[in-house]
Order: C-alpha cells, then sequence, then structure tokens
C-alpha cells in the first residue's frame, strides 16, 4: 500500500474516542417532522375513535331493538312498559331494561355498587358515567351533556339494584289529559303503567301490530329515560355532537343528523300535523 492510500484511509477512518451526534439543526428537523406527522395524524385518529364509538352504539341499539321485538313476541304483540310501578304487572318496580334482563332478551352483568347496564348494551360508547336528573333539570338542548348521562327510572326489585340505560325510549310517563283516561287514543309506542295520574289499575300497552310504519317510527334513541315530548331530550352525543342514533320498530338502527331534529317543539310533538312539518323523518307518533 502506497503512502497516498495509506493517508486516504486514514483520513476516512473515524478517530478512536469520538462521537458522532445530532447537529442542533438535524434535531430541530427530526422534530419538526414529528410535530407535522401528529398534527397530521391526530385528527385522523380522532375521527377513527368517533367512527367506531358511532358503530358500537348502533349496534348496541339494533339489539336492543331485537331484544325489545321478543318481547312482543313472547307477549302476544305486547310491548313493554316505559317502567312498571306494581307488582300486579308482574314486574314489580321494574324500567323497560330490567324487564328484557329477566326475560333473558338482554345482558347485563351485576357491577361491584349492585348495579346492572353499565359495559352492557345499554351503555353508550359516547355516554357520560352518571345519573340524570330529568325530574328536576331537564337538558337544556340536543348537544346539552346533561342529556348523554344515564337513567335509571326506578330500582329493579327482581334484579335487586337498579338497571342504568344511556338510551331513551319513545314514549311518555303518563296518558292522562285533563283528568281522563287517553291511552287508547294516545299517540306514543310506549308508556309507563300504571300512568301517572292513573287509577293504578290500567296495565295495558300497545301492541306490535299497532306500529304501522315500523321502518319510519323511532323506538329507542340517544337520550335520557324518555322523551315525554321533551325534544331536548334528544342527545346529539356522535360525530362531534352532530348526530342522534336511532333504533326503529323494524330493528334497523340509522344515525339522524341533528339538523333533521333541531326544529322540534313541545307543541310541535303534541300535534302530528305540525311534527311533520318539523320533522317529517324519522317519526315518533303513530298518527304520523
Amino acid at each position: 500500500m502506497g503512502f497516498v492510500e495509506a493517508s486516504v484511509i486514514a483520513t476516512r477512518m473515524p478517530k478512536a474516542g469520538s462521537d458522532h451526534g445530532f447537529t442542533l439543526v438535524e434535531l430541530l428537523v427530526v422534530i419538526s417532522i414529528i410535530a407535522l406527522l401528529v398534527a397530521v395524524l391526530l385528527p385522523a385518529l380522532s375521527k377513527a375513535r368517533q367512527a367506531a364509538s358511532t358503530v358500537q352504539c348502533l349496534s348496541n341499539l339494533r339489539q336492543i331493538g331485537y331484544g325489545v321485538l321478543g318481547y312482543a313476541n313472547n307477549h302476544r304483540g305486547q310491548l313493554p312498559p316505559i317502567d312498571s310501578l306494581s307488582s300486579a304487572f308482574g314486574a314489580p318496580r321494574e324500567n323497560w331494561g330490567a324487564i328484557l334482563i329477566q326475560e333473558g332478551l338482554l345482558a347485563a352483568a351485576k357491577q361491584a355498587d349492585g348495579s346492572f347496564g353499565k359495559g352492557s348494551v345499554f351503555q353508550c360508547p359516547d355516554g357520560i358515567d352518571r345519573v340524570s336528573a330529568v325530574t328536576s333539570s331537564d337538558p337544556a338542548t340536543m348537544t346539552d351533556g346533561r342529556g348523554a348521562s344515564y337513567s335509571a327510572l326506578v330500582g329493579s326489585t327482581a334484579l335487586g339494584n337498579e338497571v342504568r340505560i344511556w338510551y331513551g325510549i319513545n314514549g311518555r310517563r303518563t296518558d292522562f289529559l285533563s283528568g281522563s283516561l287517553q291511552f287508547e287514543n294516545s299517540p306514543w309506542p310506549f308508556r309507563r303503567v300504571p300512568a301517572a295520574g292513573g287509577s293504578g289499575t290500567d296495565y295495558q300497552t300497545k301492541r306490535i301490530t299497532q306500529i304501522v310504519k315500523g321502518y319510519e317510527t323511532v323506538m329507542i334513541f340517544d337520550g335520557v329515560a324518555f322523551h315525554d315530548r321533551q325534544p331536548q331530550r334528544f342527545n346529539a352525543r356522535h360525530k362531534n355532537q352532530t348526530v342522534c342514533n336511532m333504533v326503529f320498530f323494524d330493528a334497523h338502527a340509522e344515525s339522524i343528523p341533528i339538523s333533521q331534529l333541531k326544529n322540534l317543539t313541545q307543541a310541535g310533538m303534541d300535534d302530528p300535523n305540525v311534527l311533520g312539518q318539523q320533522c317529517p323523518y324519522p317519526k315518533f307518533r303513530l298518527d304520523q
């Protein structure tokens, strides 16, 4: 090996004990690239998470829908009540979730505090883990967080504790208007039995055959308790609070844009013609 070749090799060989680290410029470039990737990926990850929770919620609602239809099949077409306040119905002090669990139509594991519902189809993945106070503090709007909390309308006597439900049911607590029984003409699919203000002896509920437009009529929805003609109880909790998930009486579930519900009023809920103008789809009343 000649002198020239040896000196060239020597210049290319790193010196013993020397360290080759990043320069400040190189480090700043790497940090900038990482920051750029995070900025690009975070919105995509957020959208993916929202989409996954929306799909899971729709799956929950479909299963609940099948459970309600299974109940009707077992009871000669009779729908379950919103809740039952007397043992005369055969399910003492139970809400509709407890009734479906007891009949083996839906499952929910007992939690450490003795309650049922959490971690089951009754819990919406975008729901809030706190009890609602609709009797004293209704949600103010359809995007109010209070509408994403759970309801436990009455304690479950048979199961030993309450069943918590993060969804609302299409009905009202009473069919008594001006002191007279209005159940036969009630436009809502579900009701409390006996109706609030009633005699305590009326346990009749609607039959599935009375739901003529099942593919358009809402059964269960993202919301709290039961709507009781209060539109703000429908809750937009998915896709950045832009949609409200619902299951219909034909057991299909879909995301309804909140823009289709924003014009609803209590006066409209009371009048099928006005309701049809405020919200052509979906339908809530049986006379629409």
